[in-house]
């Protein structure tokens, strides 16, 4: 009972967030799903508060592991999800893309020795890897690639899990520069350089604020363009620690 009335709540805020983008009459919040405790979730806020800013909207941020996020957003009871893979955002009814692209990132084998090719050194049929749950272009991946994924609650727990041999590989998202292969504990591993897939992440929106996915795609165009979001990443790398993964 108690949690669905925090739904309910959830959603009649969300309700009252509606805007008139072709009158400048713009709402007051609009309630955005993000991941919890991904490191790139700082940059997409920045640069989404920077776009949303311009239509005189302020973001109230939300953090959910990751399926959860995207089914609040999806059953409306946020105004939206900070971002996503195509393939996954695409899958549902009632959530529109912003066409855009808000970020990119690299997905990376990682081994503990280096070798000429990861997959052929596993022992293991099918071969073990470590992936953290939630960041769901990981488990695609490794699904549609025939490997068994060991999901682990963070990258600290993926390190251990490689260290120990428990698993040949580990597949490790970089998004735009943005990677636990920063840390110094995972210098004593072996990052492939070629990247075992590239993504994009959008953002998207419940359909109800569709009149917005348009100004949204202008005004990111323009903030890449004009080099608004170069200095936006570089900031919040300045401003990241080794801690952070």
């Amino acid at each position: 009972m108690g949690r669905m009335l925090l739904l309910l709540l959830f959603a009649a805020g969300a309700s009252c967030a509606s805007a008139d983008v072709t009158t400048g009459k713009a709402e007051q919040t609009l309630n955005i799903a993000v991941i919890e405790d991904v490191p790139s979730v700082a940059l997409g806020i920045r640069l989404l508060r920077a776009a949303y800013k311009e239509l005189n909207i302020e973001l109230v941020i939300h953090s959910f592991p990751s399926r959860r996020a995207l089914l609040m957003a999806e059953q409306g009871v946020m105004d939206g999800d900070l971002f996503r893979v195509e393939a996954v955002g695409n899958d549902t009814e009632s959530l529109v893309k912003v066409p855009y692209p808000l970020l990119e990132g690299q997905l990376f084998a990682v081994t503990r020795e280096p070798v000429a090719d990861w997959k052929a050194s596993a022992q293991e049929s099918p071969q073990l890897v470590a992936i953290r749950r939630g960041v769901i272009v990981e488990e695609m991946t490794a699904a549609s690639s025939g490997l068994e994924p060991v999901l682990t609650e963070s990258y600290a727990q993926v390190n251990e899990l490689l260290e120990r041999g428990r698993v040949s590989a580990a597949l490790v998202s970089e998004i735009e520069g943005f990677s636990p292969m920063k840390h110094a504990s995972w210098s004593k591993f072996h990052q492939h350089a070629e990247p075992v897939t590239t993504f994009t992440l959008y953002h998207y929106l419940h359909e109800r604020h569709k009149d917005l996915i348009q100004p949204l795609a202008r005004i990111l165009r323009r903030l890449d363009q004009s080099g608004a979001k170069r200095k936006i990443l570089e900031q919040t790398h300045s401003e990241s620690t080794a801690d952070t993964w």
